[in-house]
């Protein structure tokens, strides 16, 4: 009990809800991504072609355009927000960077 307090505190409902498996109709986007983890990661920023700044954090790829602050990113999620995306570009994928 000292390390998960909560468990002689909770029970199921005794009414809820059916299971909904379906997908939400609601989506999101991100807008822009703050933080960057530097505890303890090594030569995981770097500054590309262009001298934008390129990290990650979580699953999600950034590129930062430190002129504009705007920022381009790579997984996260499904997204049908285009603008973000440079023609050719990977959209998603399914694991942590």
């Amino acid at each position: 009990m000292a390390v998960k307090p909560w468990i002689g505190q909770i029970a199921e409902p005794a009414v809820h809800n059916d299971i909904n498996k379906d997908k939400p109709d609601a989506s999101y986007a991100m807008e822009y991504v703050y933080g960057y983890r530097t505890d303890n990661c090594r030569q995981n920023a770097y500054f590309n072609n262009n001298m934008q700044a390129t990290y990650y954090a979580a699953a999600v790829g950034v590129i930062l355009d430190h002129e504009s602050n705007t920022q381009k990113f790579f997984g996260g999620g499904e997204s049908d927000d285009t603008r973000r995306y440079a023609p050719g570009e990977m959209k998603m994928h399914s694991d942590d960077i």
